[in-house]
């Protein structure tokens, strides 16, 4: 026997929320090249950030290591 789900309901197992997200689908962007992230998107999260790909995560670390808590240090 099947049954039809109220399409709210079918939203909220699908998605997790109610409402409709006004800029589409769009959600996030990637904190090295901006790209616009999307939901379902495969992407990298890093200390609560989120990159595209591990590219953009090593290209940001690179450029900008002190976001991520690294320190340049002089050894002795």
């Amino acid at each position: 026997m099947s049954y039809i789900e109220h399409p709210v309901i079918e939203q909220m197992n699908r998605h997790g929320y109610l409402g409709a997200i006004s800029q589409g689908d769009e959600v996030e962007a990637c904190e090295s090249c901006t790209a616009t992230l999307s939901r379902g998107d495969t992407v990298v999260e890093f200390q609560d950030l989120l990159f595209c790909n591990t590219e953009c995560l090593t290209e940001a670390f690179t450029e900008h290591p002190e976001r991520f808590g690294a320190r340049t240090t002089r050894k002795t």
